[in-house]
């Protein structure tokens, strides 16, 4: 049987998330909690990703490094990095969130060149992940100094648009120096997952109206072969399509067992299995335990 960490990643893309834009106004701009049952899909954004941790404790998952964070800690996940969180058992983080595009946005806040942050970012970062008060002070205050100006309550204030600019181009000055020393990142787009990204947002987007689609129908929306699309899929992802659809379904089981009284019988109808005796086979195969005995480890 497989355990939960031999499970496949499913790699997810949001690319069309809201981002923070020259008039500094955050679209719902609330704190973010990242729950226990929340095992977050393995996924990768076009902007930059800006995080805060607010209380609570777990891990980041970047690339190929495991990053522990607490309370206070700060996150930065370049352009099209994967990775996912995942709170420890017991304490729920809560985080303030932030995407942006640095190359439009600093810029239009009267900082720096589409040139020279493009030579920035391709050329001279090495640092990401999780940073800390005592581990990296000055990278850290300044993206605590960034997130506080622009969650500040007042509507607005003097010259806010240049100090958030300022502060904003400090950080990258910060981060390209501790960078240095260290190998340089490659932020750029995987073309094989961009190949298949219309199909895996539909299976997101299906498995939430309680649907597992069709390979077919996928391949379709590729445009491309049910053979080819199963190659370039694999490529992409690591997983045949089926087992995929399948380790999504069962992450969707995980969360409604964990966060609603329904029925077994409700949750695999949700999942999109045709029965109860599908989402045991399956949960059993990926977790090693039967949904009830998920729910009940999970919610003591």
């Amino acid at each position: 049987m497989q355990n939960r960490s031999s499970r496949p990643p499913l790699p997810a893309i949001y690319e069309e998330a809201e981002a923070l834009d020259a008039s500094l106004q955050i679209p719902n701009a609330a704190a973010c909690e990242l729950k226990i049952y929340d095992v977050t899909y393995l996924h990768y954004h076009s902007l930059l990703e800006l995080g805060w941790c607010i209380s609570g404790s777990g891990e980041c998952y970047a690339e190929d490094r495991i990053f522990p964070f607490s309370a206070g800690d700060v996150q930065i996940i370049f352009p099209y990095q994967k990775h996912y969180n995942r709170s420890s058992p017991g304490s729920p983080s809560l985080w303030h969130f932030i995407s942006l595009n640095p190359e439009t946005l600093l810029p239009a806040l009267g900082f720096l060149e589409p040139a020279a942050l493009e030579e920035w970012l391709q050329n001279e970062m090495g640092l990401f992940g999780v940073f800390s008060r005592a581990e990296q002070p000055q990278i850290h205050e300044t993206a605590v100094r960034f997130f506080r100006e622009i969650f500040r309550p007042e509507p607005f204030f003097p010259h806010r648009r240049e100090l958030c600019g300022a502060l904003l181009c400090e950080l990258f000055c910060e981060l390209s120096r501790g960078s240095a020393p260290l190998p340089k990142l490659a932020l750029r787009r995987n073309p094989v997952t961009a190949q298949v990204s219309p199909a895996l947002r539909q299976i997101q987007r299906q498995l939430a109206q309680g649907v597992q689609p069709s390979v077919a129908s996928l391949a379709a929306l590729c445009s491309m072969s049910e053979p080819n699309f199963r190659r370039v899929f694999r490529r992409a992802t690591g997983s045949a399509p089926k087992e995929y659809i399948l380790c999504a379904a069962v992450h969707r089981a995980e969360q409604l067992l964990l966060t609603t009284d329904a029925e077994i019988v409700q949750i695999a109808a949700e999942a999109g299995f045709t029965d109860v005796s599908g989402l045991n086979r399956q949960f059993l195969d990926k977790n090693g335990v039967s949904p009830s005995r998920f729910r009940a480890m999970h919610r003591r």
